[in-house]
């Protein structure tokens, strides 16, 4: 029988698909906070990390998407003050929190979420995301959103017949570690020139992508804004002293590829 020295790494990824209408917001934030409440329970009794996938229905400038991304909802939002509702499903917003220390994969990677996730005759904007704990797991790299010329090749708008969804499928290469502290995070790499298949590599620091993460797409060209190799050792020296130890931070690590399908 195969010796394994040490336990396999292990994590959670949870996905949803919040409430659609664009009227209820409140909804949406509460659908999220109980999400988060729920994960925390779980991932935090078990030492896990975390990767959250789904369709928020949800922009980048939504309450939805401040708390992923800050644990938390200022007071005040004109989002939600707007709100008509007999029903208040909403805690007090000071209240509205979590401690899961989210990140997520496209901006993480590119400086900023994409222009759209979501191609419909009636709406084009961003919806979807890819969100990891940013305190055990790096992102290494993200795909790109194809353009408009591609997405319409099939059709004015999607689902059509070259994509059968309204929603672009999302991919990231995520990277687990354990006991490396990586430092400060670095400024995103500027992205690329669009394309309709593009890798835009993450700047994280020390990490380098594996050569085999740059087989994303056997159909498509890819774009690496960094040289690769597979050590992710961040010692700047050139010349570091022989190690028989791969890893000389003393950091499990471990490669995850994570497809959001549309």
């Amino acid at each position: 029988a195969r010796q394994v020295s040490t336990p396999p790494m292990q994590l959670c990824v949870a996905n949803t698909h919040l409430y659609s209408n664009k009227d209820f917001p409140d909804v949406k934030l509460w659908q999220t906070f109980t999400l988060t409440q729920e994960l925390e329970h779980f991932v935090f009794g078990r030492n896990l990390p975390l990767v959250l996938c789904g369709d928020f229905n949800s922009g980048p400038e939504s309450c939805v998407y401040e708390l992923l991304s800050s644990g938390g909802v200022r007071d005040g939002s004109s989002e939600l003050a707007n709100v008509q509702s007999d029903v208040d499903v909403l805690p007090a917003l000071h209240d509205v929190t979590h401690r899961l220390q989210l990140s997520s994969a496209f901006s993480t990677a590119t400086g900023g979420e994409p222009r759209y996730t979501n191609f419909t005759k009636g709406f084009v904007g961003t919806l979807d995301y890819c969100w990891f704990s940013n305190a055990d797991i790096l992102c290494a790299a993200v795909a790109a959103i194809p353009p408009e010329e591609v997405l319409t090749l099939g059709g004015e708008a999607m689902p059509n017949t070259q994509f059968s969804s309204d929603h672009i499928m999302m991919l990231t290469d995520l990277v687990l570690y354990d006991g490396y502290n990586p430092g400060p995070p670095a400024q995103p790499n500027p992205s690329p020139p669009s394309a309709p298949a593009l890798l835009y590599a993450s700047p994280s620091p020390g990490l380098r992508l594996h050569p085999h993460s740059q087989a994303h797409s056997q159909a498509a060209p890819l774009y690496v804004t960094s040289n690769v190799n597979s050590n992710p050792n961040p010692n700047p020296n050139p010349n570091p002293n022989p190690n028989p130890n791969p890893n000389p931070n003393g950091a499990n690590w471990g490669g995850l590829r994570v497809r959001a399908p549309g």
